[in-house]
C-alpha cells in the first residue's frame, strides 16, 4: 500500500513538473524593458511599479474574468450591457475580449492561470463568430450565450485578438497561435475590415451608404498593422499604416490645429469629423469615449518602432493637454471638442482619459515631469468600471516596460561564464532591416560564430564562423537580401557563450 501511495504521488509530481514545462514562458512578467528613445517614471523603481501592477491585476482579474456557461473551459472579460440595435443583453464585447487576451499574454509568468485563461478566451472567440464573417468575432457575447443572437463585428476587438495571438506565439512558442493569427488577419481583417481607400472600416457591416468610408480613430493601431506585415509579408498593411498617418495629418491640420485631438469617428471620401449622432452620441465628431484611447494606441507605435510620425502626432495632443491642465494629468476632462473646449457635463480625472495621455509622455524626455505625475495618479487607482480599469491596466503595462516589444525581443542567454554575464547581443536600428547593425562586446578573446536562423531552425546567413575575436566591441552589418520579412533568430555562440536574440526583418 505504501509503495502504491509513493507511486501515486510520484505520478502527481511528474504531471505537475511536465505541466510547468509545457506552459513555460519566453518573456515572463516582469520584463521591465528599457527601450531606446523612450522614458519611464523616474520617481519610483521598477520593483515598486511591478508590485502595484500585480496588486491591480489581481483585483482586476477577480472582478472581471469570468467563465462561460455553455463553452467548456471558456473565459471572458465581463462587461454587461444592452445592444440597442440587436435588442440583446450582453455579458461582454469583442473589444473587452481583445484586451483580455493581450493582458493574459503579458501577465504570464506571474499568473499561472494566464495561458489557461488565454486559451479559454480563444475558445469563446472561435465559438461566437460574426454573422457576416466567420473569421471575425461577434461584437457581443449574448447574456444567455445563445448562438443565434450573435451580431456583426467591431474592428478593434479582432485587431487586438490577432495581435494577442502573435504575442502568445512569442510568449509560449506554440505555432498554432501564429497560424490562427494569420487566418484572422488574412481571411478576416484584410477581407472585411479594409476598404478600397485603405482605411479601416468600423466593422464588417460598414460597407455602403454613409458608412462606406467611415473609420474610428481608436482603431488606428499602426504597431498592430506593422506586426501583421511581418508575419504575413503583405504590403497592404504598410499602405494602411500610411493611410492612418495621412488621415491624422489631415484632421489635425484642418480641424484641430491647436490641440491635435482626433474625433471618435471620421467620415467621407474627403475625410472630416462625423456629424452628431453619426453612430453613438452627440459628440461623435469630437474627442470622446472612443478617441480617448488614441494617445496610447499611437504612442505605442513610437515606443516599439520609433516611427517619427507617431511622435509628431502625439506631441501635438500632449503639448496642448499639458498646457490645458497646468501639467496635472488628473485635470484631464472626459471629453473635448476638437478646438479644446470642454464637452458639456465632462468631469476631470477619469482614468480612461488620463491613462492614455500618461503613456504618451514616454515618447520624449521633455515630458518626464508629466509622466511622473501621471504615474502617481494611476498607481492610486483601483479597478472599478470595466473600461476605465482595463485601460488603466493596459497602460500600466506599457509604462512599466512590461508590454514587451515584439519587434525587438530581449537577448536570451543559454550558457555563459561569470565573466561573460554582461554580454548583450544588440541589433539596430529597431526594427531589424537589411542594413541592420549587430554588435556585441566580448570580455575576453573568444572563438565565436554569429549566424542567423529562421524559426524552423534553418540556417539562412553566416556572419562569422569559428573565428577568434579579441576582447572588445565587434560590429557586423546584416545583409537581408534574399530573405522575406519575418522573425529570425540571431545566435552568437562560442566555447563559453551562447546568446540568442529574436529579431524581425522588415523590408
Amino acid at each position: 500500500m505504501f509503495f502504491k501511495i509513493r507511486i501515486f504521488f510520484l505520478f502527481i509530481t511528474m504531471v505537475f513538473v511536465l505541466n510547468q514545462l509545457i506552459v513555460a514562458q519566453n518573456y515572463p512578467f516582469p520584463q521591465n524593458q528599457k527601450l531606446e528613445g523612450v522614458i519611464y517614471p523616474s520617481n519610483t523603481t521598477f520593483e515598486e511599479i511591478n508590485q502595484i501592477i500585480k496588486t491591480y491585476y489581481d483585483a482586476w482579474k477577480s472582478k472581471f474574468i469570468k467563465t462561460t456557461t455553455t463553452i467548456d473551459g471558456g473565459y471572458y472579460v465581463e462587461y454587461k450591457g444592452y445592444a440597442d440595435y440587436e435588442k440583446v443583453n450582453f455579458k461582454t464585447v469583442s473589444e473587452a475580449h481583445g484586451y483580455g487576451m493581450i493582458i493574459m499574454a503579458l501577465m504570464a509568468g506571474y499568473d499561472p492561470e494566464a495561458k489557461t485563461i488565454f486559451d479559454g478566451m480563444l475558445k469563446v472567440y472561435q465559438s461566437f463568430p460574426s454573422i457576416i464573417s466567420g473569421y471575425l468575432m461577434s461584437w457581443i457575447l449574448p447574456e444567455d450565450e445563445d448562438y443565434g443572437k450573435r451580431s456583426d463585428c467591431a474592428t478593434d476587438g479582432d485587431m487586438d485578438v490577432a495581435y494577442a495571438l502573435i504575442l502568445a506565439y512569442l510568449q509560449w512558442g506554440d505555432e498554432n497561435y501564429l497560424s490562427k493569427a494569420k487566418t484572422i488577419i488574412e481571411n478576416g481583417i484584410k477581407m472585411y475590415l479594409v476598404d478600397d481607400l485603405k482605411r479601416l472600416r468600423l466593422g464588417d457591416w460598414a460597407t455602403d451608404g454613409e458608412y462606406l468610408y467611415s473609420t474610428r480613430s481608436s482603431d488606428w493601431m499602426p504597431e498592430h498593422l506593422k506586426l501583421y506585415k511581418v508575419y504575413t509579408n503583405d504590403n497592404l498593411w504598410t499602405e494602411v499604416v500610411d493611410t492612418i498617418y495621412s488621415l491624422i495629418n489631415q484632421i489635425q491640420t484642418a480641424y484641430s490645429p491647436n490641440t491635435g485631438l482626433l474625433p471618435d469617428f471620421i467620415v467621407g471620401e474627403v475625410a472630416r469629423p462625423a456629424d452628431p449622432n453619426f453612430l453613438e452620441s452627440d459628440y461623435d465628431g469630437h474627442y470622446y469615449w472612443n478617441a480617448c484611447r488614441d494617445p496610447w494606441r499611437l504612442s505605442m507605435d513610437y515606443i516599439h518602432t520609433q516611427d517619427e510620425r507617431a511622435k509628431v502626432a502625439v506631441s501635438k495632443m500632449l503639448d496642448w493637454v499639458i498646457e490645458r491642465t497646468g501639467g496635472d494629468p488628473s485635470q484631464i476632462l472626459a471629453g473635448y471638442k476638437l478646438d479644446g473646449t470642454a464637452i458639456p457635463g465632462s468631469y476631470s480625472g477619469d482614468p480612461a482619459f488620463v491613462a492614455p495621455f500618461v503613456t504618451a509622455g514616454m515618447i520624449d524626455s521633455k515630458y518626464q515631469d508629466w509622466l511622473n505625475a501621471g504615474w502617481n495618479y494611476l498607481k492610486d487607482q483601483t479597478p472599478d468600471e470595466y473600461y476605465q480599469a482595463t485601460l488603466t491596466l493596459l497602460n500600466m503595462l506599457v509604462i512599466s516596460g512590461n508590454w514587451w516589444n515584439p519587434f525587438n525581443l530581449p537577448t536570451k542567454v543559454k550558457k555563459t561564464k561569470d565573466i561573460d554575464k554582461k554580454l548583450e547581443l544588440n541589433i539596430s536600428p529597431n526594427p531589424f532591416n537589411p542594413k541592420a547593425h549587430i554588435s556585441f562586446n566580448l570580455q575576453e578573446k573568444e572563438k565565436v560564430s554569429l549566424k542567423v536562423y529562421d524559426l524552423n531552425g534553418r540556417l539562412v546567413k553566416v556572419l562569422i564562423e569559428d573565428s577568434y575575436l579579441k576582447e572588445g566591441v565587434h560590429n557586423f552589418t546584416f545583409d537581408g537580401k534574399g530573405l522575406s520579412s519575418g522573425m529570425y533568430l540571431v545566435v552568437l555562440e562560442g566555447e563559453n557563450i551562447h546568446l540568442e536574440k529574436k529579431a524581425i526583418l522588415i523590408k
